[in-house]
């Protein structure tokens, strides 16, 4: 397609859409967008050459898509996970990753995923230094061929030789970096970013708002110890029979596979592991000073309970339900959490053994 075509061809669609949204200037995805159009006929006045046919791209249509489906996603903890969802269908990202801020506060790290193999998954821990800079970015931060460099290292060696530009969209609150969504492959990078800057700009108060869903609650996990190996917890175990005066301790065991399950299932590009250490922290904060929450294995918690706590075990692990219910609400079943209890006392001959038994 010639340069004059393209930007013919992509004026002609920018009367189609401010036609359409004259017409729709009662609907609130009508008075956005008319409020774009006229920084969107300078964009594409400026237009390059555009590399393939834009026929099947509809900014307008996706607006209103957005618009409207992210006013159905809930309060829950997995909101901005599900916004993503969403904003991948609507913008036909092939490829991309939503960025949260990783527990050791020095890495965003992937909290969904859609296209990208394990490899990319696995090095995709970006400095959070190295992102400040994009709360500077008003709307969609385009990394173009000669700046890519300093991003490749974050993707596999395969996902990396494919990319020939990537969109950042940054989501800041007073100039600190909350969230980053990186767009690695999709149509709508190839019109020079005339449309994904003028879809953004209309949903981005929405998204923000989504991401920002319940997180008092991630920060406040974020900084809850956890007990994150076997041998902690065989520590831990020690130390609580060690203060214990004679009286038992008691540990519960608890199930979270069939949560993980239920979220992954109804938003599939979850990042698994990511969400797997999310509810281990959220069930440790929940439990304040009480117990002590640390991962098994795979899918299993154990709580160990400070002696002489004044609630028992069952309740404790029945407020965790209700808890993790409200957390996630938009799941269509109860949580159950398949408690099994053991109590220790000082004489045990081997913790190690006490856990496989479990």
């Amino acid at each position: 397609m010639s340069h004059e075509t393209a930007r013919t061809a992509a004026q002609g669609k920018s009367r189609s859409w401010s036609r359409r949204s004259d017409r729709g200037n009662g609907t609130v995805a009508g008075r956005r967008l008319a409020t774009k159009k006229k920084a969107l006929t300078e964009l594409l006045r400026e237009a390059p050459a555009i590399d393939e046919p834009i026929e099947n791209l509809d900014p307008e249509a996706a607006i209103a898509n957005l618009l409207t489906t992210f006013q159905t996603i809930g309060t829950g903890i997995d909101a901005p996970v599900r916004m993503f969802s969403l904003l991948c269908d609507a913008l036909r990202i092939e490829k991309g990753a939503l960025l949260l801020p990783d527990f050791d506060g020095v890495h965003f790290a992937p909290w969904a995923l859609r296209g990208l193999d394990n490899t990319s998954e696995r090095r995709m821990q970006i400095p959070a230094a190295m992102l400040r800079g994009l709360c500077d970015t008003k709307v969609v931060e385009i990394v173009e061929t000669g700046r890519l460099q300093p991003w490749l290292p974050f993707l596999s060696f395969r996902e990396a030789s494919m990319v020939r530009r990537l969109a950042l969209l940054p989501f800041c609150v007073d100039n600190t970096i909350v969230a980053v969504i990186v767009i690695v492959a999709s149509p709508y990078l190839s019109l020079e970013s005339i449309a994904i800057r003028l879809i953004v700009a209309a949903v981005r108060e929405q998204m923000l708002s989504l991401i920002l869903h319940n997180q008092e609650v991630r920060f406040r996990a974020r900084f809850r110890h956890v007990l994150g190996d076997r041998s902690e917890i065989v520590q831990q175990i020690g130390t609580e029979l060690a203060r214990s005066e004679g009286k038992v301790v008691i540990l519960a065991v608890i199930d979270i596979d069939p949560l993980l399950n239920a979220i992954c299932g109804s938003s599939p590009d979850t990042d698994r592991f990511r969400l797997q250490q999310d509810v281990l922290r959220i069930i440790g904060s929940m439990l304040e000073d009480t117990a002590t929450a640390g991962a098994l294995s795979s899918g299993r918690i154990i709580i160990i309970l400070q002696p002489g706590q004044p609630v028992g075990p069952e309740l404790l692990v029945h407020q965790l339900e209700v808890g993790l219910r409200d957390l996630f609400h938009e799941l269509s079943q109860s949580v159950s959490l398949s408690p099994r209890y053991r109590s220790v006392t000082r004489d045990v001959n081997s913790i190690n053994d006490l856990l496989d038994g479990i």
